[in-house]
């Protein structure tokens, strides 16, 4: 395939309705020897409107096609160009299916003989990307892209991005080369064919850089350079600022004065400093100088993974670039979070036709050929593949450890350790000389700990094990033991499968209506089917597979019931049984004295630490400590924002009425200023009633409703939002954490209420409730103070922030001349002065 003419096409359409909508623009670039020979793009007149959304998309209007050709213009020569190429687009059954009919109406019968789709084949070459969207790839490998979803463009980066996707694959090993190529032939297009190609060019099989383990091919660690030197906090920080071009703050090196002082005298702090201070340059720059300066280990904790990848792969780089060192650091995860060997093993010996399985099995084969890490949130499975992944793990539940006894050992060279708060404790076990702890967004650490005591449990999951127990005439677990054998037992095996998921439903149904008795009923009938199947099939051969799924699935049961018995369980009720979700707390409390006991020096940092001028909430975490507190503010930081506080709203409980009315001031907001505008909502079901409300308001009709759903990137739907010219978004509180939302000059955030989980008068409110919604709230407003521009306007329709006797806390930062409490009236006059 490789001396074939690759055309690569992009369409740009009024719509996706082959039959009534019109191609705007086609683009053609011709690949020829691994390079661009030609390109043929056209403007087409077929169409006599352009939907606005369309337009805002490609920038392209109704001027573009005035006295250009229609597609019947340039059909026959476009026919002609196009035959016997191998037609590559990225989502190529769109654009072929598109022009097929376009050239059906004009009596062509157009049947490309190969097709390359660059979305199929870049999820499987460039598995650590995220989104395969072609900016977003784009993005990811340098490749020109000006004018994304403009077809001249378009086809010019996908023809860039087939290029390399071949020059990757033309320099693996031909061993690599023929199992991706083995696997291929499942796949819907013609990948198979061109790794063939490439795999009958390529002259090479030198495999010195992998370690084989079985049939996989594993890169080898390589070796870093330290350079490390002396040095003060002072100097440290003005060649920061000098290398990033960035301004002396005062406030931020009062951070790295505190966060280094603490360290090397094996004290304790904890400190709040306001979204935007630069906390997380500052702490990083006292952790390399002290490391520098005495040679011993840091440990860095922040919330999420996807904070601690930040860290990993750009802050902390960052630093050390701006300071000419190198100081070895790394990245450490739970054990989970390491690629399972034996799993791959057991994915790759399994045949299947199915189309993601392949795609799962060629990802994995190149990745660990890259991966120095063995680091699964370095690899993005979709939601099918994780579940193949997740069952091999259950097939192949013992742990191979290649990745995380490779980590484990480097970790002994490192002089700074990167963690979450879920995993922290686990690092801290493992390495005793680890004495100096730094914890960022300290404020979400109790949680995290707590959350790694919990079993997660769904209707669907657990349904979805015993589905793959089967039956026999299902080809699944039960199917491949009994297969070509005259043992009758697996008609007992399959009624008990059959017996166990009438139970679960009736389980997960009597949870969900606090018919506990009933669920412990269900659950008793359960456990003995349980056991009796296990015991039939325990001393079959080849039933080890089986039986450690069927093993898995008694063991979640039988902790469902000590969490009942226990009452350490929570439940999220759902209208639908499939959304049901229980979590299941394992242990009795947390010691945090013995958790820390190793650590002399530890420094809690967050932008939102404390309540009313108070610490209590995180005295747990020092417990017999003495530590010392800092509060870090910039009296500035709301000068120019104003919180208005609607008067005129309906009380909380008519939902209805009040999310009526809330969307009055939206439609009002956006009627006045032509912004676009971000929305926060306390749950999924409020953003769909707004949703409704917004869509029949004829003044919205131009714009774009975005809503935040369980299924959608939060990534992908804020840079939709940042996209698009005139659009609302909608989400959820939980969205607030590292997004940062570019407004166009003034920034404007409505609230429909508090962010408190519950309204519980109890005595957990002010110790646990209260804090919980302050820190959300303080980081959903910190984002307005991202960026050149601090001006703009919250609008918290929840007049708790006013009354209540907890409203300083949430009020700290606003100057009571820019709190304003009154009606939509005045919101529309307090529009005019933006």
């Amino acid at each position: 395939m490789l001396h074939k003419t690759f055309a690569v096409i992009d369409l740009e359409t009024t719509g996706n309705n082959r039959i009534t909508d019109h191609i705007l623009q086609i683009s053609v670039v011709f690949v020829k020897d691994n390079a661009i020979v030609d390109t043929s793009t056209h403007f087409l007149s077929d169409a006599d409107k352009i939907p606005l959304f369309v337009e805002e998309l490609t920038r392209i209007t109704m001027a573009d096609l005035i006295g250009q050709p229609k597609f019947k213009d340039i059909a026959h020569d476009l026919f002609n160009k196009l035959s016997d190429c191998v037609i590559v687009a990225h989502n190529i059954h769109f654009d072929v299916t598109f022009l097929k009919d376009a050239f059906a109406k004009e009596g062509l019968d157009f049947k490309p003989k190969w097709t390359l789709d660059t979305v199929e084949m870049s999820q499987i070459v460039y598995p650590k990307i995220d989104k395969h969207q072609l900016n977003n790839v784009a993005n990811e490998l340098g490749i020109p892209l000006k004018n994304a979803h403009r077809a001249d463009d378009d086809a010019h980066a996908t023809a860039q991005l087939l290029l390399k996707i071949i020059q990757k694959l033309s320099v693996l090993p031909k061993d690599i080369l023929f199992q991706l190529y083995h696997e291929s032939r499942q796949l819907r297009f013609d990948f198979d064919r061109l790794l063939f190609s490439i795999y009958e060019t390529n002259q090479t099989n030198d495999t010195s850089k992998f370690d084989q383990v079985g049939q996989l091919y594993l890169k080898q660690l390589e070796h870093e350079t330290v350079n490390i030197y002396k040095t003060d906090i002072k100097s440290a920080y003005e060649k920061y600022l000098a290398h990033h071009q960035l301004e002396y703050r005062e406030i931020q090196f009062d951070i790295i004065k505190d966060v280094y002082e603490k360290l090397i005298n094996d004290e304790n702090i904890a400190i709040e400093a306001y979204t935007g201070a630069g906390k997380t340059s500052a702490y990083l720059i006292a952790a390399v100088v002290f490391h520098a300066e005495t040679k011993r280990p840091v440990l860095l904790s922040t919330s999420r993974k996807i904070l601690q990848n930040e860290l990993f792969e750009n802050a902390f780089r960052h630093v050390l670039d701006a300071l000419g060192m190198y100081i070895p650091f790394i990245s450490l995860k739970g054990k989970s979070n390491y690629i399972n060997l034996n799993a791959v093993q057991y994915l790759i010996e399994q045949h299947s036709e199915n189309n993601d399985y392949a795609t799962l099995k060629m990802k994995l084969i190149i990745w660990l050929a890259e991966s120095q890490t063995g680091d699964m949130d370095d690899l993005n499975l979709k939601a099918t593949e994780k579940v193949y992944y997740d069952l091999a793990t259950i097939h192949k539940p013992e742990l191979d450890k290649y990745h995380f006894k490779r980590m484990f050992t480097a970790v002994k060279n490192h002089g700074l350790i990167i963690t979450n708060h879920y995993y922290m404790a686990d690092v801290l076990v493992m390495f005793p000389n680890i004495h100096h702890l730094i914890i960022d967004e300290a404020h979400q650490l109790v949680d995290a700990l707590i959350e790694k005591h919990k079993t997660k449990l769904t209707f669907s999951s657990m349904k979805f094990m015993l589905n793959q127990v089967g039956a026999l005439s299902d080809e699944k677990l039960l199917y491949h033991l009994y297969e070509g054998t005259e043992d009758v037992s697996y008609y007992l095996l399959e009624d008990i499968i059959e017996q166990l998921s009438i139970h679960l439903h009736d389980i997960f149904d009597a949870i969900n209506n606090d018919q506990l008795d009933a669920a412990v009923k269900h659950i008793n009938l359960s456990q003995p089917l349980l056991t009796r199947f296990l015991a039939t099939i325990k001393d079959k051969p080849d039933s080890d597979i089986l039986f450690n799924h069927v093993s898995h699935y008694q063991m979640l049961i039988d902790r469902l019931i000590e969490g009942i018995m226990d009452n350490h369980i929570h439940i999220s009720k759902r209208n639908h049984l499939q959304q049901v979700k229980i979590s299941l707390l394992n242990h009795h409390g947390l010691d945090y004295e013995e958790l820390f006991q190793q650590v002399t020096s530890m420094v809690l940092l967050s932008g939102t630490l404390e309540i009313n001028n108070k610490f209590k909430h995180i005295e747990s975490i020092f417990r017999n400590r003495t530590y010392e507190t800092r509060i870090l503010t910039d009296e500035s930081m709301f000068k120019e924002t104003k919180l208005f506080v609607p008067n005129d709203m309906p009380k909380l409980e008519s939902t209805d009425e009040y999310i009526e009315k809330l969307v009055e001031y939206v439609a009002l907001y956006v009627s006045e200023t032509n912004k676009k505008l971000v929305v926060f909502m306390t749950s999924y079901e409020a953003i769909e009633k707004a949703v409704f409300y917004l869509e029949s308001l004829s003044e919205l009709e131009d714009y774009a409703i975005l809503k935040q759903t369980k299924h959608v990137s939060a990534t992908k739907l804020l840079g939709s939002f940042k996209q698009m010219k005139h659009s609302i978004l909608l989400v959820t509180s939980g969205f607030t954490e590292g997004v940062d939302f570019e407004l166009d000059g003034e920034k404007v955030i409505m609230m429909q209420k508090l962010p408190f989980r519950f309204y519980d008068k109890s005595s957990s409110f002010m110790d646990e409730e209260l804090p919980r919604a302050v820190f959300q709230f303080r980081q959903i407003i910190g984002r307005m103070n991202r960026g050149n521009s601090k001006r703009g306007i919250i609008i918290v329709f929840d007049k708790r922030i006013l009354f209540s006797n907890y409203k300083n806390a949430f009020l700290k930062y606003f100057p009571a001349e820019n709190i304003i409490h009154s009606s939509i009236e005045t919101f529309k006059n307090t529009l005019t002065d933006l």
